[in-house]
């Protein structure tokens, strides 16, 4: 193992780093053997070092409909970076390496170093061996001919969508290794934030045979990452891009949303993430708050019995609900349809108060019995609908919907005794209404969001008592109440977590 790769082990990070090596591009169409055979020689060189996970087109996943490695060999020279970004990103790499074949020369000693053409010629890398490393040469010429290839190869930073090194590297065939190594050790200053990586490189291969842009301005290639970006107006960016190739065709965006990306301060995987919003995500939206609902529930029944026998002569008795202001609690459960819409469901407790009068009276007597007591209770509330929440790469971003909403409460045996021989009992209460509701999200984390909002709920059902008999003459003191006001306000607050 050379000194470099020695080197390259201490230095770099013990965790793999996935890296595609993807398309070389030949300057003309005799070279295409030559770039054909780059991106396996180099995928085979790198592979053998223990920091790096090296994977080819032909070994990624598909980019839509189409084979991976079928995309990037269609893909236009002017768009490889967009390609080769889509491939990668796919393929879930952390960098990619993509470049050209600038020159294939031959310098022949014997003729005092001019270059002889042999452009055309092919040469298998693959099978090359260091006791034949020109299998096109002579054996009596081996010593006097030398081929190299000077490749051009650019670093791409997957999750940043950006090329962070650009560099020239010769590449002759009886030092592949060191073409490797060469390779190797930018990629390592770029993994580890290295700028000494450029001294340290340029001294064990002897001068200049690296020159690398992200070694020549390391400091000034990572003030670009994501969160040091600076803040781009529209006009500055189709200013600072006049004449030069958009980079927002390049990855595949209008300028609208490249700008949008930008300013984020984002990489390209977290923002793709965000652009997806709630498509195929599971949302738990665990809530509290405070407000309205027919959370109340009265139950009076009035009796009258003989005075000897203590028979039934007369009873009435009603139940009715009623509006009050009570604390909430529940959870929403919510799939995304699309990037910003939902089908949602949740269940919750509005808590209130369930008053039992019971008025109980001997026939001829003027000091009826009364018992009167007042139970916390809680109404089930149920709801179903869809959520419309736009804008889902914005931080603060609006919310509206739209449900449709059920309420149970509960009957007065589950919370006392009646006299059930004067007295009738009656079923719990049940309600259905319809639900709209306004409110914010807030993003605090990648899967984490804290939320507002205001439900509002209009009541459908019938809300007069249940009587009993329904012909019954109430006393004047004991009519039941006359119906309550059919909407509700709520204020909820809580945290949605997306899976």
């Amino acid at each position: 193992m050379s000194f470099l790769l020695a080197i390259s082990f201490v230095a770099s990070s013990s965790a793999q780093v996935p890296i595609l090596v993807a398309r070389f591009d030949p300057e003309s169409q005799d070279q295409l053997h030559i770039a054909s055979q780059i991106p396996e020689l180099l995928a085979s060189g790198l592979d053998d070092l223990a920091q790096y996970r090296v994977f080819t087109p032909q070994m990624a996943p598909a980019v839509g409909e189409q084979n991976a490695a079928h995309y990037l060999a269609q893909c236009q020279p002017q768009h490889v970076t967009q390609c080769t970004l889509k491939v990668a990103n796919a393929a879930g790499a952390r960098f990619a390496l993509t470049g050209k074949i600038n020159t294939v020369s031959q310098t022949d000693k014997e003729n005092g170093g001019t270059p002889s053409d042999r452009s055309g010629d092919e040469f298998d890398f693959l099978d090359y061996d260091d006791s034949d490393w020109d299998i096109q040469a002579s054996p009596d010429r081996r010593d006097a001919v030398q081929m190299d290839f000077n490749v051009e190869l650019r670093v791409l930073d997957v999750p940043a969508a950006k090329e962070v090194s650009s560099f020239q590297q010769p590449l002759a065939l009886n030092a592949i290794d060191d073409f490797t190594d060469a390779v190797s050790f930018v990629l390592m200053g770029i993994i580890d934030d290295d700028p000494l990586a450029s001294q340290q490189v340029r001294t064990a291969l002897g001068g200049d045979a690296v020159k690398s842009e992200a070694f020549e301005d390391l400091d000034t290639a990572y003030s670009y990452s994501p969160k040091n970006r600076p803040h781009l107006t529209m006009e500055e960016l189709l200013a600072d891009e006049r004449g030069q190739m958009q980079p927002w065709i390049e990855m595949g965006m209008t300028v609208q949303q490249y700008l949008r990306w930008w300013n984020s301060k984002n990489d390209i995987q977290e923002w793709n993430k965000l652009t997806r919003g709630r498509r195929g995500h599971v949302m738990f939206r665990p809530t509290v708050g405070f407000g309205q609902g027919p959370w109340n529930t009265l139950y009076d029944g009035y009796y009258v019995l003989y005075p000897d026998t203590l028979l039934l002569l007369e009873s009435h008795a009603y139940q009715v609900n009623s509006v009050s202001w009570g604390g909430i609690f529940g959870l929403d459960i919510g799939y995304g349809l699309t990037s910003f819409l939902e089908l949602e469901a949740g269940a919750s407790r509005g808590g209130g108060t369930f008053s039992v009068n019971f008025t109980q009276e001997i026939f001829g007597s003027d000091s009826p019995s009364m018992e009167n007591t007042d139970f916390v209770t809680g109404t089930l509330q149920l709801h179903s609908g869809l959520r419309l929440v736009p804008f889902p790469t914005s931080v603060l971003r609006p919310v509206l919907g739209g449900a449709f909403v059920y309420w149970r409460g509960s009957s007065v045996t589950s919370h006392t005794d009646i006299p059930q021989d004067y007295l009738p009992e009656f079923p719990a209460p049940t309600m259905i209404g319809v639900q709209a509701l306004a409110g914010t999200e807030l993003r605090v984390h990648g899967s984490v969001d804290l939320f507002l909002q205001v439900p509002f709920q209009y009541l459908l059902s019938d809300m007069s008592a249940q009587v009993s008999p329904e012909s019954a003459d109430y006393p004047a003191d004991s009519e039941p109440p006359a119906e309550a006001g059919r909407l509700f306000i709520q204020l909820l607050a809580g945290a949605q977590i997306r899976l």
